[in-house]
């Protein structure tokens, strides 16, 4: 929190040096890693009372909670929407079932439901329904929470379209709350 920023000048997120290779961007929460045309970014979600918060316009962590400036938000197993209850961002979801990033189209986008953090519903548990409620297949006899095989598109409301897809949940010691999406 003390140290200097180390983002680039312009904000843009993680990007290619001087010397052509792909660089990492370390937030204080979040790593940001080029991979191809897209960018794998590991959230580390385990703090149970903060959430952390993504921009992916600028490719990484933001503290804003009361503004437009993030579209994503982890809390534990939790992902929020700038948007519905949960934000002002107008930030709306459509999972696309047994996709990867590489197999989503244009197309993908124009079609289907898109739907956005809500308030609590029929389970009546004091928690908002959150559009990406349902991220996970829980294994109870291990615990392991293991990621639906698809797409989340993700749409802002200046109509701008991310895919993301979730990769895991663990890091690489096994711990729980360290989301690993590709983006």
């Amino acid at each position: 929190a003390c140290a200097p920023d180390i983002a680039p000048e312009d904000g843009a997120g993680a990007g290619a040096g001087d010397d052509g290779v792909a660089e990492q961007r370390v937030d204080p929460d979040m790593t940001h890693t080029p991979v191809g045309d897209a960018i794998q970014t590991v959230a580390d979600s385990t703090d149970e009372a903060r959430w952390v918060h993504l921009d992916l316009d600028e490719g990484k962590q933001v503290d804003s909670t009361d503004s437009n400036a993030w579209e994503l938000s982890f809390k534990r197993f939790n992902i929020a929407v700038n948007g519905g209850v949960s934000g002002p961002g107008e930030v709306e979801v459509k999972f696309v079932a047994d996709l990867t990033l590489d197999d989503v189209t244009a197309a993908d986008a124009d079609d289907g439901t898109w739907t956005t953090d809500a308030p609590d519903g029929d389970d009546e548990d004091g928690e908002p329904d959150l559009a990406f409620g349902g991220w996970y297949a829980y294994d109870p006899m291990t615990h392991i929470l293991t990621p639906q095989p698809g797409v989340y598109l993700v749409r802002a409301s200046e109509d701008r379209v991310w895919a993301v897809e979730i990769l895991d949940y663990y890091n690489a010691a096994g711990t729980s709350g360290h989301f690993t999406l590709l983006w």
